[in-house]
């Protein structure tokens, strides 16, 4: 099992003689075993206590700090309280122990001089990611999964372990004698991830039981394309479009339809990228296809208006995107079922039943018109606004759902915001509240469709 993780680090190229590595280690088995398998290399370990668990937390930092002590191991430990953090940002309890405990890395790493950050995602993480962005909204990004290898926050993260199923490091911590902890909020099927783990993925390997491996083997074919694409993309992009001065590009439609259009969606999105943060996916997967629309004619004149104030106009064999010069306040109406409804920031609204949806629509969100009183009203954002959003306890203020998401302050007026109930239940292009699902469920009678706007 050794020889065949040492087989991975040395085809992705994951460690280096001369690497200090910061190894992420939480006391359950995985990151027990990715510690026990690096231990010839130079390292130091790094636990957060997120302090959800009472005693349980603790234990598991003691387990560390001991093996760690055990074996002349550089050792860094927080307690870090995220339930009041939670409790004072109203946010997701995930997102906000992954950003808590990225932070803490991040400070470890640059204070002890690391140049890799090992963490223990395995091939069934790796089956989980690929279910999940199924399961959510697949792209040509989502699906290649975890990446052995990435750029984080200007740390190299690797990941050893993705050459090994969970049932092989189970095993290995047998073999080798290793204690660990279980945490048992992982069994719990609250979160979505939780029920894939433990419902579908069981299904799936009682099927085929190297259905990890497989995708592991998929997802590393996928990666080596996707990573051919992006590069022939890059290349051509400077041929094709031009930036003429700030906030404004220029593209050559009849070079640009001259490329395959697995081509041309790339370009597209390298032009998103620049204009948007690489955040804001929503923003870059609602226009793509809108503009891809727009450069697949030459004649004509025609104005697609893009998010955050920006305005692609197709004129004489080329596209000119720029930014507007003001946003406007989204005004407020009222959108009646099986009607457009064009609203600020680019956005285009229409709410029909499950089984009359139209073939031109990017995005679709399912709702039970029993939970949520229709016709929606839709307006600008109001002081004291909040948004139940998934997976939280209690309703969130926008306006730190806004920083959250790195939403510019000259943009939040101009954000379409969806009342039902006298509640605000979608935030569109930034985020749906809990009553909407990107995948029908039975329960489900309407949905809410969103695209972009080209007039």
């Amino acid at each position: 099992m050794i020889e065949k993780i040492l087989q991975y680090i040395e085809k992705f190229e994951l460690i280096n003689s001369d690497d200090h590595i910061l190894i992420a280690v939480s006391g359950g088995a995985d990151s027990m075993a990715l510690l026990h398998m690096l231990s010839p290399y130079p390292i130091t370990v790094a636990h957060v206590n997120h302090m959800l668990r009472g005693s349980a937390s603790d234990a598991d930092e003691e387990l560390v700090a001991n093996y760690c002590s055990e074996h002349q191991i550089p050792f860094y430990s927080k307690k870090i309280p995220i339930q009041q953090i939670v409790e004072q940002e109203q946010g997701n309890v995930q997102a906000i122990c992954r950003r808590e405990r990225y932070a803490f890395l991040k400070e470890v790493y640059g204070q002890i001089g690391a140049t890799k950050l090992a963490t223990a995602h395995h091939a069934d993480d790796q089956l989980e990611s690929i279910m999940m962005a199924l399961i959510h909204d697949a792209t040509p990004t989502s699906m290649q999964g975890i990446q052995p290898i990435r750029t984080l926050d200007n740390m190299s993260v690797i990941r050893p372990l993705l050459a090994l199923t969970k049932q092989e490091i189970y095993h290995y911590m047998l073999q080798h004698h290793i204690v660990y902890r279980e945490d048992k909020s992982n069994e719990a099927n609250y979160y979505l991830r939780n029920r894939v783990r433990h419902q579908l993925i069981p299904f799936m390997q009682q099927e085929n039981p190297a259905i990890a491996e497989n995708i592991l083997y998929w997802t590393t074919l996928l990666r080596e394309d996707q990573q051919y694409l992006d590069q022939q993309a890059s290349e051509l992009f400077p041929a094709i479009i031009t930036q003429l001065e700030d906030e404004c590009y220029k593209i050559d439609i009849v070079a640009f339809k001259n490329e395959p259009l697995a081509l041309q969606r790339r370009i597209v999105l390298i032009l998103l990228t620049y204009i948007y943060s690489p955040q804001n996916v929503a923003y870059r997967q609602t226009s793509l296809q809108a503009l891809l629309t727009l450069c697949q004619h030459e004649e004509g004149s025609e104005v697609l208006h893009l998010p955050s104030g920006w305005q692609a106009k197709r004129s004489y064999h080329a596209v000119h995107i720029m930014r507007g010069i003001k946003v406007q306040q989204q005004k407020t109406q009222i959108l009646q079922v099986n009607e457009w409804l064009d609203c600020q920031h680019g956005i285009a609204l229409y709410v029909t039943d499950k089984q009359s949806i139209p073939n031109d629509t990017v995005a679709r969100y399912y709702f039970n018109s029993k939970q949520l009183q229709l016709p929606f009203t839709v307006r600008a954002r109001q002081d004291g606004d909040r948004i139940q959003l998934k997976g939280m306890a209690s309703p969130k203020r926008l306006s730190r759902l806004f920083i959250d998401e790195k939403i510019p302050i000259y943009d939040r007026d101009s954000i379409p915001l969806i009342i039902a109930n006298g509640e605000v239940v979608a935030v569109c292009g930034v985020r749906m509240g809990g009553y909407f699902s990107t995948v029908p469920r039975a329960e489900d009678d309407m949905v809410l469709l969103v695209k972009a706007v080209s007039r």
